[in-house]
């Protein structure tokens, strides 16, 4: 998916760069994930019952948590 800077009227496509693996890109990702994504990730990792992990997120434009 191509991902564009908008400058007032004008569109600039931006270009990406492969990642080799999945890690790279989580990595990105939580390194940007404020800026991107407008969440902020709490310190804690809870293990569910089921051996899964939930990490709980705060939306701080409608002030909502978030579980995942």
């Amino acid at each position: 998916m191509a991902i564009f800077k908008i400058s007032g009227t004008k569109h600039k496509k931006l270009n990406s760069l492969p990642l080799d693996k999945e890690k790279n890109l989580q990595a990105l990702v939580e390194v940007n994930h404020s800026e991107v994504l407008d969440l902020l990730f709490l310190a804690t990792e809870y293990t569910t019952t089921f051996g899964d992990r939930i990490r709980y997120v705060f939306n701080s434009s409608s002030r909502t948590f978030y579980g995942g």
